[in-house]
């Protein structure tokens, strides 16, 4: 699905494929947003949501693929927000949020990657951000990178699994006293 504006999934839709589900929005607008929207379960071989503005999964959906999940912006940093909601299940073989302003994880979700996980926010100001927020429970079986030009965060009773290198960096870092982290190893300059 390609088109200049607004590419959305509705609301409580199901949607199942064994192919590539590829959402682009190729808009410089403030309707330049690709959404999986609320209540959504979708199967997939692998999914891409691509947007100048906002590449986002709302909140309570279900998502399975046995390939790559890619949320991506390439918008300005002050808008431009890549994510996954809150109360969302995910499972992928991969997981890419990349945004030059907030690329985050919604509360009390739950992933699972049997591959790689990055989480980057590529821009430096003040709105850029790499968060994982409160509650959620992530479990990758090959590296995690949460990277931010400026500030990253894991919130409270967040719980991060990860079985090879888990790599965070940011200018401010900001993890909970209550997040839980395990990784096979821990690098980055926010540890």
């Amino acid at each position: 699905m390609r088109a200049a504006e607004g590419v959305s999934i509705g609301e409580d839709t199901a949607v199942d494929t064994e192919g590539a589900l590829q959402m682009t929005s190729t808009g410089d607008a403030s309707a330049s947003n690709v959404e999986i929207k609320a209540g959504a379960i979708v199967h997939s071989g692998s999914i891409t949501l691509e947007a100048p503005r906002r590449a986002e999964l709302s909140k309570d959906i279900i998502l399975t693929t046995a390939g790559p999940l890619v949320l991506n912006t390439s918008g300005s940093a002050s808008e431009s927000v890549a994510g996954i909601g809150t109360r969302t299940q995910v499972q992928a073989a991969e997981l890419t949020i990349r945004s030059s302003g907030k690329a985050q994880v919604g509360k009390d979700t739950n992933i699972t990657a049997s591959g790689n996980l990055h989480i980057e926010s590529t821009g430096n100001t003040s709105k850029s951000l790499a968060t994982i927020k409160e509650g959620s429970q992530i479990v990758v079986n090959g590296d995690a990178t949460i990277k931010s030009g400026n500030k990253a965060t894991l919130e409270k009773n967040v719980a991060v699994t990860v079985s090879q290198n888990l790599h965070l960096e940011a200018t401010r870092c900001q993890v909970h006293k209550s997040a839980l982290v395990t990784a096979g190893a821990k690098s980055g300059n926010c540890f």
